[in-house]
């Protein structure tokens, strides 16, 4: 049940669920467990299961808490059945108690079945998934594998904070900008009228609308977009991170409407009901997480049942922010493919936060993810390179276990800094020719997930590559 790629509304003909991509870090973690300890990632695998089973049924039975804001919105019937239709595709086909029961057989091979009747146990479990992780990607000198002071604790509060977003053009290009212009979206203009949004930790969404006058495979520049770009924790970007199991996803799309009927009332109307929107879509993600967690307490996982709640939650919240991408849709304007990034965190108080970042793309195929050599007498020429290649990043063992990882994800331990180089200034043009992602900083060095992505037109030429990014922070006062 591992995802291998997303597919959603008119962009492929295969929809998936809203509700698997939100997992993929998660099942990305439990493929680094199989290593070293195969219990433990088949018990990781059921509580995903489990969880995106609790989701898809909470959606199901209670959709009109969300559909109903959007009919109030002044969405029609047609539009309303479309949007429903997308919620409800590609849900699993079995019930959450047989993901339950499942889990709660793994759970007691991996505890035993006294210790796994102690709500108590978790942290045995963070032990097991931190021993893999170690096995894995030994940890180096430093932050990276050391247990950090544990001041939030004592603060009332968790002192790290997690956050994607578009990349910062101060860090990734030290310009102005963030993305690039390959191609220009097919269309009958003369420039292009791109709609983008950015789909945050936290369930809030930005979108800008601006016309592109620049010439093809120019700089891409949005004036006035979101003057917070350059913020290392931009407010509604950056997420706590709790004790336990964090998992997030963040969601970057675009659209080129040129001048469409309609298009700027569609964008003013979700600019003006995006808080009824979030708050439906809260009620639903509170609803699946109760569910999630009264039943796991009482079915065989009472260790785990907290955080099997809150991973329901969680993917009710992070799938159905896409409601926005998908109201979008209905203009039918040129779609480009839709950008994740899943984040799982798993932190212990007094230790260093670990996190999986994988990148999807709702593109047909497997994404691939190219690391970098850069020329050290010139720095910004690069050379890209595979996973398949065994060279890069600098975790050892790398083997084909690794290279199967890293073809879509990384690992960090610790809290991230900002990269010492911009990236290579031919990487843009590259990825581009490629048609793939490149990442372009170490997280095995704490650099954090820093990408550039080619964001292709689904039914046209039109290529951009944007930059994103991913990190742990230590957590400042106001996100305690």
């Amino acid at each position: 049940m591992t995802p291998q790629h997303e597919a959603r509304g008119r962009r492929s003909p295969g929809a998936r669920s809203l509700f698997e991509t939100p997992l993929a870090a998660f099942h990305a973690q439990a493929a680094v467990a199989a290593k070293v300890h195969p219990a433990l990632a088949g018990f990781m695998a059921d509580l995903a299961t489990y969880a995106r089973c609790i989701a898809e049924r909470t959606v199901r039975e209670n959709a009109r808490v969300l559909t109903d804001v959007l009919r109030r919105m002044g969405l029609e019937r047609p539009a309303l059945e479309k949007i429903t239709g997308r919620l409800h595709a590609g849900h699993l086909p079995f019930a959450a108690a047989l993901a339950c029961e499942s889990s709660a057989g793994r759970l007691a091979e991996l505890l035993g079945k006294k210790q796994a009747r102690r709500t108590s146990a978790f942290p045995a479990l963070q032990a097991l998934l931190r021993h893999c992780n170690r096995e894995t990607f030994p940890g180096d000198a430093g932050e990276r594998g050391e247990p950090i002071e544990d001041r939030g604790r004592r603060r009332g509060g968790p002192n790290f904070a997690m956050v994607a977003s578009l990349d910062r053009p101060g860090v990734v290009t030290k310009n102005t900008y963030s993305g690039v212009n390959i191609e220009p979206a097919t269309s009958a203009w003369d420039r292009d009228d791109i709609i983008a949004t950015e789909i945050t930790y936290l369930g809030d969404v930005y979108t800008g609308y601006w016309r592109d006058d620049a010439p093809a495979r120019a700089p891409m520049v949005p004036p006035g977009y979101r003057t917070s770009i350059e913020k290392d924790l931009p407010d509604g970007f950056a997420e706590k991170v709790k004790a336990g199991w964090n998992n997030k996803q963040f969601v970057f799309a675009l659209r080129e409407v040129n001048r469409l009927v309609g298009a700027s009332l569609v964008v003013d109307l979700l600019v003006k009901n995006k808080d009824k929107i979030k708050d439906a879509i809260d009620k639903l993600a509170d609803k699946a997480g109760k569910a999630a967690e009264s039943y796991a307490a009482a079915h065989g996982l009472g260790p785990v049942a907290k955080q099997a709640g809150k991973l329901a939650e969680e993917v009710v919240q992070q799938g159905l922010s896409e409601v926005y991408d998908l109201v979008l849709d209905l203009l039918d304007g040129s779609a480009f493919d839709l950008v994740t990034i899943s984040h799982f965190v798993d932190w212990q108080p007094g230790q260093a936060p670990e996190s999986t970042f994988t990148l999807s793309t709702s593109g047909s195929g497997p994404l691939r993810l190219y690391a970098i050599e850069r020329d050290t007498s010139t720095p910004n020429t690069s050379k890209l390179v595979t996973s398949d290649d065994g060279k890069s990043p600098s975790y050892s063992p790398f083997g084909a276990h690794e290279v199967a990882f890293m073809r879509k994800s990384r690992f960090m331990r610790g809290v991230s800094h900002d990269p010492a180089r911009p990236a290579p200034a031919d990487l843009w043009r590259k990825t581009g020719a490629q048609k793939e992602a490149s990442v372009w900083a170490d997280a095995s060095r704490n650099e954090g997930f820093h990408v550039l992505v080619s964001v292709k037109e689904t039914d046209g030429e039109g290529l951009y590559v944007w930059g994103l990014r991913a990190d742990v922070r230590r957590n400042p006062d106001e996100y305690l």
